[in-house]
């Protein structure tokens, strides 16, 4: 239980239960991506799935895995309410403030890990727009088709993630696989180097924009296949080295020619 006081109007916040709702929601990841919705194949796509409750990734053509688990996000957003109820576009897991716009319907209820609201019966007509700020939390799944065409991706419920009917709630996302989406690339090899003497490092760890391409070798290179014109990240680690993302030093990012 919870006070929150608006001007001269102190509302309560009560979480109708510690269940966690199944709600579940499901949509491309604009950083991961780069902004991008269409894709070559084996490119890797990032998706981000919202749910509280156990839940599979799955698409028609493919294998998806999980990348990262519980990452935090703050949303604003107006929710009109209908009949004192409303209902938010993610799952809710802690409301950091809310305001109405106009009538109020004073006091709303949420349970954790769901999207619905409901407002105090016993004000106004039923009807009021609420300005909404909370805290949600995704999972990013990375997913690869190995052949161009549209692809659905499903995020769907397991064992006791079943709705009010009784049944597995789903969300799912199109994806467009083309081969014209694929941006001009080169074959790149990664040298690492010592930076005071210039002598190569071998054992060293390379990641380029997240995702681990391999270990130096003997004289001091990795492999890191084909990249897309344009800059790239880096990060490289090596025992008794400052991680080169610590180290003070320009070598976080590196630009592909794309000629």
């Amino acid at each position: 239980m919870a006070d929150k006081t608006q001007g001269s109007q102190t509302v309560t916040i009560e979480e109708l239960c510690e269940a966690l709702s199944c709600d579940i929601a499901i949509e491309l990841d604009e950083e991961y991506n780069d902004g991008r919705s269409c894709f070559a194949p084996n490119d890797p796509i990032y998706v981000r799935v919202f749910c509280r409750k156990t839940y599979t990734v799955k698409a028609t053509l493919g294998n998806a895995r999980i990348f990262a688990s519980g990452i935090p996000q703050e949303i604003t957003e107006y929710v009109d309410f209908n009949n004192w109820r409303g209902s938010t576009e993610k799952p809710i897991h802690e409301i950091t403030s809310y305001n109405w716009n106009g009538i109020s319907l004073g006091a709303i209820r949420w349970e954790r890990g769901s999207e619905s609201l409901v407002a105090d019966e016993s004000m106004a007509d039923g009807y009021g727009v609420l300005e909404l700020t909370y805290i949600t939390a995704f999972d990013r799944w990375e997913y690869k088709s190995p052949v161009a065409g549209d692809v659905i991706v499903y995020a769907i419920g397991t064992g006791n993630c079943v709705d009010s009917n009784g049944d597995y709630p789903s969300a799912s996302l199109t994806l467009d696989i083309d081969e014209t989406c694929a941006e001009e690339a080169n074959e790149v090899t990664i040298v690492v180097k010592d930076f005071v003497t210039g002598n190569v490092i071998s054992g060293a760890s390379v990641v380029i924009d997240r995702n681990f391409v391999g270990t130096t070798d003997v004289n001091g290179t990795v492999y890191a296949g084909l990249l897309a014109g344009g800059s790239h990240q880096i990060r490289t680690t090596a025992p008794g080295y400052t991680d080169s993302d610590n180290d003070l030093l320009g070598n976080d990012e590196f630009v592909v020619s794309s000629s």
